[in-house]
């Protein structure tokens, strides 16, 4: 029994941290209502953990692999967050280990955490116990949770939470990060009309994730890193500023809950999770900025409130899968 609640605590953990710190401080008024989705983990079977060495330190090597790909690239290259994590998740999405088949999936959730602002991190031990808490996080969640659109954000997230518990950078429970954004979409376009277009362009990268991964066969990595790598490379080329910026982030965010398996999440149930998403993005995005993972537990708190609803309306065609 206490092997089968490890899962639970661990990811209500990360997502209870990401609540507290971002979700609640953009709606302070919905304090009460922000804990609705996880009332989404009840409809959830739960495999107990089970232990093998050799698979956990393969899984910690691959979850440093993404984390590292991702941060060099940013910082050598002077790519986006998006174009860098994109494009490990592309490349490593056709890799293929028959002793190690988690090892493209463990990458691809290394790389959200990997995109961490550098200014977040100052040491590099702190960088190593990320991508230790990182892969343990994915280790002993690898059996659960999955076909959920935004669960790999979402461990790269729960990695991000050790500096902030070490207190290495700054608090992300108070601070608002505008200036390291650089962009202030209100002030281009009125709030509607940016809302409006985060909604549209939320739901073009769900869609055509959800497209691929379930009814073509790409897969849920392929799925979401190559769509996503092609929308950031014209903004990497011909760098801009302003609303037109948020666009690959908005789309690689909404991706993930597009990577959602159609035996937990139907379309209707997708396309509501997708509108979430943007509305989230919209008002709480310069909470989170320079935090790895944030749009993927963002995604993944849609997700969840998307099977509520699938639930609350008796959608009896999809039920909640534990493998993928």
């Amino acid at each position: 029994m206490f092997r089968k609640t490890i899962p639970i605590v661990l990811f209500g953990g990360i997502h209870l941290m990401f609540l507290f710190g971002i979700v609640f401080n953009t709606f302070g008024l919905l304090y009460g209502f922000g804990f609705v989705p996880l009332f989404a983990y009840i409809f959830f079977k739960y495999a107990p953990v089970k232990f093998n060495l050799k698979e956990y330190l393969l899984t910690l090597i691959s979850f440093g692999v993404g984390y590292a790909l991702t941060t060099q690239a940013v910082d050598v290259f002077s790519v986006t967050p998006v174009y860098a994590s994109a494009l490990v998740g592309a490349v490593f999405s056709f890799f293929r280990f028959k002793g190690f088949p988690l090892f493209s999936t463990v990458v691809y959730s290394g790389s959200f955490a990997g995109m961490v602002a550098d200014f977040h991190i100052e040491e590099i031990y702190i960088e190593c116990l990320i991508i230790i808490l990182g892969g343990n996080l994915f280790y002993f969640l690898k059996d659960n949770f999955n076909g959920l659109g935004g669960k790999l954000g979402s461990i790269g997230f729960g990695a991000m939470l050790l500096p902030v518990i070490l207190g290495r950078e700054k608090s992300f429970l108070n601070e608002v990060f505008d200036e390291c954004f650089s962009i202030n979409p209100i002030g281009e376009l009125s709030s509607n009309k940016v809302l409006l277009i985060t909604v549209i362009t939320s739901l073009a990268g769900t869609i055509l994730t959800y497209w691929l991964n379930n009814k073509k066969g790409y897969g849920p990595i392929k799925a979401s890193a190559i769509p996503a790598f092609i929308v950031a490379v014209p903004l990497q080329i011909v760098p801009v500023s302003g609303f037109i910026a948020l666009i690959p982030i908005v789309f690689y965010g909404a991706s993930f809950v597009g990577m959602s398996n159609d035996k937990t999440l139907g379309w209707l149930s997708i396309v509501a999770s997708s509108v979430l998403f943007a509305t989230i993005f919209h008002f709480a995005h310069p909470y989170f900025n320079g935090y790895g993972g944030a749009l993927g537990a963002t995604a993944c708190l849609s997700c969840l409130i998307g099977i509520l609803l699938q639930k609350a309306f008796n959608c009896q065609t999809v039920g909640v899968q534990t493998k993928t």
